[in-house]
């Protein structure tokens, strides 16, 4: 490839020569040469040879072949060069001058170069009488290995004498440019070196050899920066070239010591390294380097090779004296045993490690990972007791606390979660920490310097989505073949610094409860899907996509397949399916009830999975025509799984209310409330800035509303107020939603609705026993002493009372109820909204504009206030509670029309499928 049109030349000669001969001895030969197969070749054109040993042909081209074989016999090779050089005589110039070129290659290859050198020169002799073009090919390649030969010879001048004629002959000769590049450098030539070190680029630009030369010759005048770079385009041209990471390592070392990409050498070293060294500790730690490296890596067979790494360096740590740095490292190899063994699932065997790992004194990250893998086996209290040992062995060990900081949360334990989210932000102020946080504090509805802190988080926020642009632009410039992790303290470490897949702490599901706009959340579902991307890397294997079937097969996707907001959605949509689609549901419900029982009968057939591996078998055992996920960016979300495209077409729908803004997607199910087509475009070409510009799905707007819901069920049951704590006259107001979505600003407008109304209530529902103290605290401090009422979370059966005991249902602001708007409007129960730009604001809104109720939209928080004060007390200019709820009578049976709901889904289906791209769909 180097010395292209002069190479093709010489071979072209060689092949021209054999003409005559035993036909089928001949063309087994050459049929053997392509296949590569050159021992056959030659057995096959020696028997040619045999039978016409006058022919020149056959001698000559067998004389070639066994040249280029590795320790060719030379005195057979050479007597058969001379023979063939007697056979063809003075009658093919062309022919002579290629047999002596091979003949002086055989002699340099063996490393005899003083014997090549006749040959060579008389080879060019031999080129000089053809015509050009031939000339000039065959002198450059004659002279370049003329100039390798005096190299070999230590004849540093002649072979610049002869590199600089190859290039005068074909100045297009790139690996003549590397040689004289390194000859010059070493002659101490730097100018000249560069100049043909640069030539040797422009010309062979996917040379790894040409970047790496220049690399190591930047790198020995003590410029490691200007060689990295190099170094890291030849690896990523030849990731396999060995001593390409040694020299990089090298580098990495020069400029800040041990670095992520010396880990790669380590297992090069390690493939070549002899039996005899396995007692030394050296190569025990180049086992568990070589262990960690393939730690940070999410595939699983790089897991399973990592565990085979350490084992293999505790037998030989095992064998070697018990110092302190053998028995340090002897914990830590089992504390990544652990860590791999926890990303395999297989938690008992990781647990067993993480214990041996956790007898060397104060291992504080061998004490976490013991509790993180306790959480995981659902052994709550050993969890808290692993990480409040870590803690107590390190008080600054941020990753301690912040564990046990979410797993206080998960048991509901709020202010202890706060107090340890501040302590892992004062060891180590990351994002992470803080934007849990914030969600925690928000459940808790702990509002003391609100606005500081909001500041920070839009703050912040802002900074890592610039930061995540930054990175992959630097990065797209100069990016290493691999990122590697660094090694601290016997574990692998993330390196912000190594790869644009770092992610934003923010998760998307949290996103949605703080004041972000359309375009906040759209950055960070981006910046979540390309991490998803990254993940997806640890699952192997692909789909082919068969030709859709003559019934439309549809999968749905969900974790949500029990009692839960999703199912009361999906419920009606799988009954209602006409026989013209085929359904699949395909769950990882962790807690089946029997609204789970009701889905196995109800598909036409349920499958159930609980791993990504055990999804990617059911789908490629089903196959699918639309795959449509009802997770999205929520618990239980198989995002890795779509990353693969395991349909053809692939659809977010109802589980996340917002874009998912995954490349994996097609479709997002949406109306043009909740999701303005226009907002949307815009939203996402402004993203381009931070180089966010992931395709997005494009948008179905189902008309009216994007959900349909079953129709409340008629009760005679008989409930008084006071069975509730709620009075028996006065206005009646509540709230039936989470806490984390009350806002300071929102629930400053209730208490003045309160104070104005002082006959009336407001209604919530008791989550957590703090956030009800810090409500009323808050009620308080605002004038409102006793006009708040909580009561235990009613079961879903008994929703139904909330219609009966309640005048007036006030909605969140930001993100708003979504089934429970819905199923309190069809229960005859008017709900007050107030729509912002986003998603998970509009619902509401949209429910009520698909009744024509819209005069319970509100216009500003204002608006939204007086609207709830006129409503109670009756001054809305003649419109009355009474009236809106005869008005909601009437018109909320849209909301439960299924069937004429999914008719329009299984339009737009297979409008979906008839389209030759995505693109925004607004089905009839």
């Amino acid at each position: 490839m180097l010395l292209g049109a002069a190479w093709w030349v010489l071979w072209l000669v060689g092949g021209c020569l054999v003409q005559w001969g035993d036909p089928a001895a001949e063309d087994a030969a050459w049929e053997a040469a392509h296949r590569k197969d050159m021992q056959q070749a030659i057995s096959c054109m020696e028997r040619v040879v045999s039978l016409h040993p006058e022919r020149a042909e056959p001698i000559c081209v067998l004389a070639e072949w066994e040249s280029k074989e590795p320790n060719p016999v030379l005195p057979t090779v050479d007597g058969h060069f001379r023979t063939c050089v007697l056979l063809l005589g003075e009658r093919d110039l062309t022919r002579q001058s290629s047999l002596y070129f091979h003949w002086g290659n055989m002699y340099r290859l063996s490393h005899d170069h003083t014997s090549s050198l006749p040959h060579y020169h008389t080879a060019l002799r031999l080129f000089t009488l053809l015509d050009a073009p031939a000339a000039s090919a065959g002198l450059a390649v004659v002279h370049h290995n003329l100039a390798m030969a005096h190299s070999g010879l230590d004849q540093p001048e002649q072979a610049l004498a002869h590199y600089r004629q190859a290039l005068h002959h074909n100045p297009d000769q790139a690996q003549s440019h590397t040689n004289l590049a390194l000859l010059s450098e070493r002659l101490g030539r730097h100018a000249e070196a560069d100049l043909h070190h640069q030539h040797t680029l422009r010309l062979a630009p996917e040379l790894a050899e040409g970047y790496r030369n220049y690399a190591v010759t930047l790198m020995n005048r003590g410029e490691p920066s200007e060689a990295l770079p190099l170094f890291q385009r030849a690896i990523a041209l030849a990731p396999t070239h060995i001593p390409t990471y040694t020299h990089m390592a090298a580098t990495c070392k020069q400029l800040h010591g041990e670095s992520p990409q010396c880990l790669a050498v380590y297992e090069s070293v390690l493939r070549s390294n002899p039996v005899s060294t396995q007692e030394d500790v050296a190569y025990a730690t180049l086992l568990y380097n070589a262990g960690t490296m393939l730690l940070s890596l999410p595939v699983e067979d790089h897991l399973a090779r990592a565990i085979e790494f350490f084992k293999h360096a505790l037998s030989v740590f095992g064998r070697a004296a018990p110092d302190l740095f053998v028995t340090q490292h002897t914990a830590y190899c089992h504390n990544n045993v652990g860590i791999a063994h926890h990303k395999l699932g297989r938690l008992r065997a990781a647990r067993a490690r993480f214990r041996l790992a956790a007898r060397l004194p104060n291992f504080t990250r061998a004490l976490t990972n013991l509790g993180n893998v306790e959480k995981d086996l659902g052994r709550v209290r050993h969890a808290i007791a692993g990480y409040r040992a870590a803690i107590a062995s390190d008080p600054t060990f941020s990753e301690a606390h912040h564990n046990l900081a979410a797993l206080l949360s998960e048991e509901r334990q709020l202010h202890l979660a706060v107090e340890h989210y501040e302590r892992a932000l004062h060891s180590a102020p990351s994002n992470d920490p803080f934007y849990n946080f914030m969600h925690t504090r928000k459940r808790l509805c702990l509002w003391a310097n609100h606005t500081r802190l909001s500041n920070a988080l839009a703050r912040r926020l802002e900074w890592d989505v610039v930061d995540f642009a930054n990175r992959r632009r630097r990065l797209d410039a100069l990016r290493p073949a691999i990122a590697y992790p660094l090694i601290a303290d016997g574990y692998a470490v993330p390196d912000p610094q190594s790869s644009h897949e770092t992610l934003s702490g923010l998760h998307p599901l949290h996103a949605l409860s703080h004041p972000f706009t359309h375009q906040q959340l759209t950055a960070i579902a981006k910046i979540h899907s390309v991490h998803t991307r990254w993940r997806a890397k640890a699952l192997t294997g692909s789909f082919t996509h068969p030709r859709p079937a003559a019934r439309l097969r549809v999968a749905y996707l969900s974790s949500d397949f029990r009692l839960h907001p999703v199912s009361r959605v999906m419920a009606p949509i799988i009954r209602s399916h006409t026989h013209a689609v085929s359904v699949l549901c395909l769950s990882n419900c962790q807690r089946p009830d029997d609204l789970t029982g009701f889905f196995r009968e109800a598909c036409g057939a349920f499958r159930s999975f609980t791993t990504p591996a055990e999804l990617i078998a059911l789908l490629r055992t089903h196959p699918v025509d639309l795959l449509v996920d009802l997770n999205g960016n929520t618990q239980g979300g198989m995002e890795v799984v779509l990353a693969l495209r395991p349909a053809p077409l692939q659809i977010g729908y109802l589980g996340f209310p917002f874009t998912a803004s995954r490349e994996c997607l097609d479709y997002t199910i949406a109306d043009a409330t909740v999701l303005p087509p226009s907002q949307y475009d815009r939203s996402n070409q402004l993203l381009t800035q931070y180089d966010l510009a992931i395709p997005a799905e494009k948008l179905v707007l189902m008309p009216g509303v994007f959900m349909v819901l079953e129709p409340p069920v008629p009760t005679s049951a008989v409930v008084h107020r006071r069975d509730y704590g709620l009075p028996e006259q006065g206005m009646v107001f509540c709230y039936l939603n989470q806490h984390y979505k009350i806002t300071p600003a929102l629930f400053t407008v209730w208490m003045s609705i309160l104070r104005r109304c002082p006959h009336s209530v407001l209604w919530l529902m008791r989550f957590e026993d703090d956030t009800e103290d810090n409500l009323r605290a808050e009620a308080r401090a605002k004038g409102v002493t006793d006009q708040l009422r909580f009561t235990p979370l009613l079961p879903i059966a008994h929703m139904h009372l909330k219609a009966t005991l309640c005048d007036l249902a006030l909605d969140a602001v930001g993100y708003t109820g979504h089934v429970t708007s819905a199923e309190s409007l069809g229960m005859g129960l008017p709900v007050l909204t107030l729509p912002l730009d986003t998603f998970p604001s509009r619902v509401t809104t949209s429910l009520l504009r698909a009744i024509g109720m819209e005069e319970l939209v509100a216009a500003s928080m204002l608006d939204y206030e007086e609207k709830a004060v006129c409503l109670a007390l009756e001054t809305c200019n003649g419109v009355t509670l009474a009236a809106l709820r005869s008005r909601l009578s009437q018109r909320v049976h849209t909301l439960f029309d299924a069937k004429r709901w999914v008719r329009r889904l299984e339009r737009a289906y297979k409008l979906m499928m008839a389209l030759p791209v995505p693109m925004h769909i607004f089905p009839e």
